[in-house]
């Protein structure tokens, strides 16, 4: 507006948008930050998304970070460096999940079944307190209420899980449109959840049969 202020908004949900002077703005690009757990039984066999978010963040000269997740005490060991080595825009969780015959929804890995209300599982994943999440995982999403009572127990912003089965490509495509919306297009974790969701519904893509629930 012509004056030497820019206006910003912070990733974090516990910082409000406000002016700064543009003398003491320090350019900086969110670090994608993605976790995946085993995709197959088979540890030879190639099933990831590693592939894809490697030609895409090529693409825009975008570092990220990719690790492999088998048990929780590996989610813990790698929260500590959020925070204090990167910025993601969102913590980004591909995994398989499920929801048990209780409404327990549960993260699988190779060695570790994460039950979103156990204590363990909260308190690691509170480190991530204020940021975004995106399960990128079948079911977990089926019922809300747990989700909300993870959401609030660990002080997590917004989360976005799927509320069905989904195939592989689903999955991809979702958090690669993602992505494209939060880093370049600058939109909110929630509006750039809303826009993927309506993406996938003009292109047809709807998961495997649910109750009629939005994709995610």
């Amino acid at each position: 507006d012509g004056r030497r202020t820019v206006h910003v908004r912070w990733v974090r949900s516990n910082y409000l948008e406000g002016e700064i002077a543009a003398s003491k703005l320090t350019k900086s690009m969110p670090t994608p930050f993605i976790l995946e757990g085993n995709l197959a039984a088979d540890l030879h066999v190639t099933r990831t998304e590693r592939g894809l978010l490697d030609t895409w963040f090529d693409s825009i000269k975008l570092k990220f970070a990719f690790k492999s997740i088998h048990q929780l005490s590996d989610i813990d060991l790698l929260a500590k460096r959020v925070n204090t080595k990167i910025l993601p825009p969102f913590i980004h969780i591909s995994s398989h999940g499920y929801v048990d015959t209780e409404k327990r929804p549960c993260i699988q890995l190779l060695d570790d079944e994460l039950y979103l209300d156990d204590p363990n599982t909260i308190e690691v994943f509170s480190q991530f307190e204020g940021y975004p999440v995106f399960f990128s995982a079948c079911l977990l999403g089926r019922f809300q209420e747990p989700i909300k009572k993870f959401q609030a127990a660990a002080k997590l912003g917004p989360i976005v899980v799927s509320t069905r089965e989904i195939y592989d490509y689903e999955a991809m495509l979702f958090g690669l449109m993602l992505y494209q919306c939060i880093i370049r297009g600058c939109l909110t974790f929630e509006d750039a959840v809303s826009r993927c969701i309506e993406a996938l519904r003009i292109i047809g893509i709807k998961g495997c049969k649910g109750r009629g629930q939005a994709y995610a």
